[in-house]
């Protein structure tokens, strides 16, 4: 079929093809691809680590280390304290400007800060551990011992990964953390296994598994970073620091992805708190499924985000609103026979793929994926005002829609259950992107939904 007969293949090719965005589009083309290569690489893992944690795990193991995980995820995060978003800025702007002493001063340090913030958060969830000894069940204890070792693997993974994007090995810098520790932990798992005669397997050896999965991710990392750091950097220029700036940087890079993170987590938190850690092993099958609705959106939004910021630099606000619309169109089309599947054959599919056991999840699938469906058709909001220079805009709304999420999911599950954190997130997901919709227009003049209302033209 010629091009010219489809209007969003038509559209998005005027955009791109214009003279001055040529040079851009080479530019993007080859981390652009290898980007979507990752998302997709992670997405596909995580789908079939979780069909194999399932089956191996049953419902209430499998929620014990979800729980886990999503606790030292939360965790992670002061851990960090906005450190790997501040060292690809910084890395990005002192290749640039040549500054070798600048950018090894900020390794080094983001290294000790990064390293000792992590050492503090092990010795409080040890000490913890150890005070609630007695409260805590047997059967979440030791997952949660051993998984608070992992508090440091995420940091420094997190660290080299965001040095290395900032050095512009984007694919590279994404790889281990994305790509390598869940395709190793898919294939220690059947080994442990194994090794283990085929005997029951417990959450807390996913969770030693998940370490060693950690551990091998960290080391290739460490290798990759060695051998791509700029030449010049290998020959000891002496660092220099500019330690007032980059932690002045640093609190509002950590609120935001703290924000992020609890409005991420806090459904499956509360839930094991409410009601029990079976409800959150078929709630993470319904997280895990419904966030194929909105693949396409994710995938687009990795070629789509440096044009924004281009065209609203130019003050072009007609292509501004023209790719708005046009990527928020393809985002849905793409959603929307996701979402039709999942709530035509959701039922059988979980059956299928993750066993009789968890088909109790549909209904929250059903309502977490119609949330991503709304999520697509609002389009790539978040990333426009982001991009166009309106972060602290984001900052706010994403800390208001965090407290609104513990609010209802506080108020929701303790009646429904797992169906209410499903409703709770989907709230406020559509809240949030309500929200920046607005902002969006009220700040930028454009609509960012596929309907394109009230568009500049």
């Amino acid at each position: 079929m010629p091009p010219k007969t489809i209007p969003l293949y038509s559209l998005f090719h005027k955009i791109f093809t214009e003279p001055d965005v040529n040079a851009l589009r080479g530019q993007l083309t080859k981390a652009g691809l290898g980007s979507v290569l990752i998302r997709v690489g992670n997405l596909t893992l995580g789908l079939g680590l979780a069909i194999l944690l399932a089956r191996v795990l049953g419902p209430e193991q499998y929620g014990i280390y979800t729980f886990v995980i999503a606790l030292v995820s939360m965790v992670v995060i002061p851990a960090q304290f906005g450190l790997p978003r501040l060292v690809v800025r910084e890395t990005a702007k002192t290749q640039v400007l040549e500054k070798w002493g600048l950018m090894r001063g900020l390794w080094r340090w983001t290294a000790m800060v990064g390293g000792a913030l992590s050492l503090m958060f092990v010795c409080i969830g040890l000490g913890t551990l150890w005070l609630l000894a007695e409260k805590i069940p047997k059967t979440h204890y030791l997952p949660l011992f051993f998984g608070v070792a992992l508090i440091p693997l995420i940091t420094f993974n997190s660290l080299i990964g965001a040095a290395l994007q900032g050095l512009r090995k984007v694919v590279l810098g994404q790889a281990p953390e994305q790509i390598l520790r869940p395709a190793l932990l898919i294939l220690l798992i059947p080994f442990a296994i194994w090794w283990m005669g085929g005997g029951t397997v417990e959450p807390v050896i996913i969770v030693i598994l998940h370490i060693a999965a950690a551990s091998l991710a960290l080391l290739i990392g460490l290798l990759l970073f060695n051998y791509k750091r700029p030449f010049q950097i290998k020959t000891l220029p002496a660092p220099q620091y500019e330690i007032r700036l980059w932690s002045k940087a640093m609190l509002p890079l950590a609120l935001v992805a703290g924000m992020q993170q609890i409005n991420k987590y806090t459904d499956i938190i509360m839930l094991e708190y409410f009601k029990s850690a079976t409800e959150v092993g078929l709630y993470r099958i319904s997280v895990q499924g419904a966030l194929l609705t909105s693949f396409g959106l994710q995938v687009i939004g990795m070629f789509i985000s440096p044009y924004f910021a281009r065209l609203y630099e130019q003050g072009d606000l007609r292509r501004l609103q023209k790719l708005a619309t046009a990527s928020a169109r393809a985002a849905l089309i793409m959603a929307l026979p996701l979402f039709t599947i999942v709530i035509v054959w959701g039922d059988e599919l979980i059956r299928i793929m993750f066993g009789e056991q968890y088909v109790n999840s549909y209904p929250a699938l059903a309502i977490l994926a119609g949330g991503q469906l709304a999520h697509s058709f609002f389009g790539y909001v978040g990333i426009i005002l982001n991009m166009c220079g309106f972060q602290k805009s984001v900052a706010i709304y994403v800390s208001i829609t965090a407290g609104v999420n513990i609010l209802l999911n506080a108020t929701l599950i303790p009646q429904l259950g797992m169906e209410g954190a499903a409703m709770a997130t989907t709230v406020t997901l559509f809240l949030f992107n309500l929200l920046l919709w607005r902002e969006a227009f009220r700040r930028i003049g454009i609509s960012t939904t596929a309907l394109g209302l009230h568009a500049n033209n």
